[in-house]
């Protein structure tokens, strides 16, 4: 089963002696390093830069997989264009037809609302000692028995009210086992599900809308096509009605066809000739060049929205 862990460790991976026993066993692959980036730097407090190197510069970012999961791992990139502060985000690309397996999932408590408005007047600093101070008793009682899970109950217990109080959710039947938080953590068996293709989720563009329509009915009329040819060859007739049918469709792809050189490319002498419709072989092929097409513009929408967020994030950063 193929995991993966990210994480912010405060230390070059290589300078772990935690980490680096842990590669040596084979117990663990450090990703950003197996695939050439190991001397790049994630770090820097003013700001990291591509290739730049020297004091205060680290790389304390990573992500560690076991083998199951490095098998999957297609490339792996460091994000320049979604650089927040002081951190570089880190890419890891996986091969999404492997990974559709039953998988062991954690169950995660609901997320604060923290966008919410505080509804008290008092001060974040003193809800927090407030809260801290009902949990104080158990805290140092596991504190001096060397009970870390104690100490790690009540202090989940303290941050819990914290959260509610500032969040205005005290009473809120969505977070009344946010303490459960402290326990240990349950899991699910279930089919992880990545997105294989562009039909997996909406259209963000009209061309994108447009070729998944295209892309539709292409596939149609190739498999209307090929039934025809195949009760042709048995010798069966096709009604006047499926004929009409067929034909209307074929008119309808000849108009709303976005261009002709791709599929030239691909087919000799195609053309968009609505009196004259292609074999099902023919069909086929334009068939695999529309969703070609469609995996495209997927990209580049993708592309396109990765760049308008890192945009806005530079924006909300310089406020």
């Amino acid at each position: 089963m193929p995991y993966f862990i990210g994480m912010d460790a405060n230390i070059n991976p290589e300078n772990s002696q935690v980490i680096k026993h842990l590669i040596s066993k084979g117990f663990v692959f450090d990703v950003p390093a197996h695939f050439g980036l190991a001397e790049q730097h994630t770090f820097c407090a003013s700001g990291p830069a591509e290739g730049d190197g020297g004091a205060g510069k680290t790389r304390i970012d990573t992500i560690l997989t076991n083998q199951a999961g490095m098998a999957i791992v297609k490339s792996c990139r460091f994000r320049w264009d979604l650089v927040p502060h002081d951190h570089v985000p880190i890419e890891v690309v996986l091969d999404a037809k492997l990974f559709n397996a039953p998988a062991k999932i954690v169950n995660m408590p609901k997320e604060f609302p923290m966008g919410n408005d505080c509804p008290e007047e008092t001060m974040f600093i003193d809800i927090w000692r407030q809260e801290f101070a009902k949990q104080k008793c158990n805290f140092d009682r596991g504190n001096s028995m060397d009970d870390p899970e104690e100490m790690h109950q009540a202090w989940t217990r303290a941050a819990v009210g914290y959260l509610k109080r500032i969040t205005g959710t005290t009473g809120s039947n969505h977070h009344k086992h946010a303490e459960e938080r402290a326990n240990k953590p349950t899991f699910d068996t279930r089919t992880v599900c990545c997105k294989a293709d562009p039909l997996s989720h909406e259209a963000t563009t009209y061309r994108e809308r447009r070729l998944i329509n295209f892309h539709s009915r292409m596939r149609e009329m190739s498999i209307k096509a090929t039934r025809k040819e195949d009760r042709e060859q048995k010798g069966e007739s096709t009604s006047p009605e499926a004929k009409l049918q067929t034909e209307k469709l074929w008119q309808n792809i000849c108009k709303a066809a976005l261009a002709v050189l791709p599929f030239k490319k691909v087919i000799k002498d195609f053309e968009w000739d609505k009196d004259c419709m292609p074999k099902a072989d023919k069909l086929k092929k334009a068939t695999e060049v529309a969703w070609s097409m469609l995996e495209k513009q997927v990209v580049e929408a993708e592309k396109l929205r990765r760049q308008k967020a890192a945009r806005e994030m530079r924006v909300d950063m310089t406020k």
